[in-house]
């Protein structure tokens, strides 16, 4: 049987993810959708429901239940606009921003961690190779 090298770069990439998720340095799926959303508001604040489930590429509908549940436990508010009340931005709390922080330091701590075995020259080039790989595959999208 031939070997297919993609597919098996495609596994092995996906095995370091399950390997780091495993070990509970980056959290549970649930964790990481949050994260993924609160990030998202951290870096845009007052950002829209609508652009955000854009940005996300989730449906509206997906997004309200979770931001009903990160509303609930205080890591957002709500806040309609003014002169459009359809409108909703979102804005991270305190709360909301320390859970960010927290979870920059472990994701920081974890990459530190995972690739202390590779040469800063081996970094570098498994860098290069990578944005190599995600230019071509968005140029696909264009």
């Amino acid at each position: 049987m031939e070997s297919n090298r993609e597919t098996e770069i495609m596994h092995l990439m996906r095995s370091l993810q399950n390997l780091v998720r495993r070990n509970g340095k980056t959290g549970s799926n649930s964790d990481n959708s949050r994260w993924r959303i609160l990030k998202s508001i951290a870096r845009e604040a007052g950002i829209t429901q609508s652009k955000l489930a854009e940005i996300l590429e989730i449906r509206p509908q997906s997004l309200t239940r979770v931001l009903n549940d990160l509303e609930t436990e205080g890591y957002i508010i709500r806040e309609r606009n003014s002169s459009d009340r359809r409108v909703i931005k979102l804005h991270l709390t305190e709360k909301g921003n320390e859970y960010c922080s927290h979870r920059k330091t472990v994701f920081r701590e974890t990459a530190v961690s995972v690739f202390s075995v590779l040469s800063d020259d081996e970094k570098n080039q498994l860098r290069y190779l990578l944005e190599k790989v995600i230019t071509a595959e968005k140029g696909k999208e264009s």
